[in-house]
């Protein structure tokens, strides 16, 4: 049996063909998930984080605990999935042909908490929020108890995963005690025959002294891949050996709200929009400390193709056919 999880995005539910998100996905016995490459947003201010995960379902719903450990108790709300959408468009890099007057890759814009003794353990776990999201219904649990956790899971019919308590512990004894478990409501699938396919949106919102991003949880199940983060701080953003895709600051809002209402109303006039990715192995995973840059520049990506012009086409090929076609037109005549 194996326990999925995922970074910032999407998870496969049980038995789903495709799935990703952040945090670690735990299938009913027997049954499969499959993790993609993760993509997460943050947006970070005076000590609150908000973190958005695009959550895929595809494939034959069944049982499954989706786990996002998490270092305070959060709020839990839905959020339009047009936001990666959006931040896709509004960072989506220049395309130039080699030769065309640019010879780097560079493009620079010219754009004008909680506290322990609150609350008790029922065996080391205890509920302390429920909710429905989308088609999750949801459960927060406060643990301080890796075994107890695994033990809680383990009862309400998942396999104990191999790894599992070692990974507990670890969020546990760094005082991440809270954990978003969740499951799909069957009850608001409208899919024929238990099959589901869709994406959800999820927002959690805690206090945090710095921005962070749970990944070492992934360790469990993904193989490891490509994950791309957003983040909305005050100042431009980076993480450890971290590609710089885009880097903006938003001076108004207004300026792209008309094409990207999504992201309007989302940011804070005056943060950084940062855009970073890199491509984690299975012993890299680990969580990510998001950093202040030690730049303010802009920045985007510009990716270069080759191709040869029509005009150079025309005046290579075209023109020496015709000539050689007009002389032996007259050699014949």
């Amino acid at each position: 049996m194996k326990i999925f999880s995922c970074f910032f995005l999407c998870f496969s539910v049980a038995s789903l063909n495709n799935i990703s998100a952040d945090g670690g996905l735990i299938p009913s016995p027997s049954h499969y998930v499959y993790e993609g490459d993760q993509i997460g947003i943050v947006k970070w201010s005076n000590s609150t984080e908000e973190l958005i995960l695009r959550v895929e379902f595809h494939g034959d719903v069944n049982d499954f605990a989706w786990i996002v450990p998490l270092p305070a108790e959060p709020t839990v709300d839905s959020v339009s999935i047009d936001i990666f959408y959006q931040l896709r468009d509004y960072s989506r890099p220049l395309y130039k042909r080699r030769g065309a007057g640019c010879d780097n890759d560079r493009y620079i814009f010219e754009w004008g908490r909680y506290d322990d003794d609150e609350g008790t353990f029922n065996d080391g776990v205890e509920e302390v929020g429920s909710g429905t999201v989308g088609v999750l219904e949801y459960l927060i649990l406060l643990a301080d108890d890796p075994s107890a956790l695994a033990d809680y899971l383990t009862e309400h019919g998942y396999e104990y995963p191999s790894g599992a308590t070692s990974i507990f512990n670890y969020y546990i004894s760094k005082d991440w005690k809270y954990f978003f478990c969740s499951r799909v409501d069957t009850s608001l699938v409208n899919g024929s025959n238990g099959y589901y396919y869709g994406y959800l949106g999820i927002k959690f919102t805690f206090t945090t002294s710095t921005p962070v991003y749970p990944l070492k949880i992934t360790s469990l199940s993904y193989e490891g891949g490509d994950v791309t983060l957003y983040s909305f701080l005050p100042y431009k953003a980076t993480f450890t050996d971290a590609k710089l895709k885009f880097a903006k600051k938003i001076p108004d809002v207004g300026e792209i709200n008309e094409y990207f209402p999504a992201i309007a109303e989302f940011i804070d006039e005056g943060c950084f929009l940062t855009k970073l990715a890199r491509h984690f192995s299975k012993d890299e995973l680990d969580d990510i400390s998001i950093e202040q840059a030690s730049d303010n520049e802009e920045y985007r990506e510009v990716i270069f193709y080759s191709g040869i012009p029509l005009d150079t086409l025309f005046f290579a090929f075209i023109i020496p056919v015709y000539l050689v076609r007009r002389r032996k037109r007259r050699k014949n005549g």
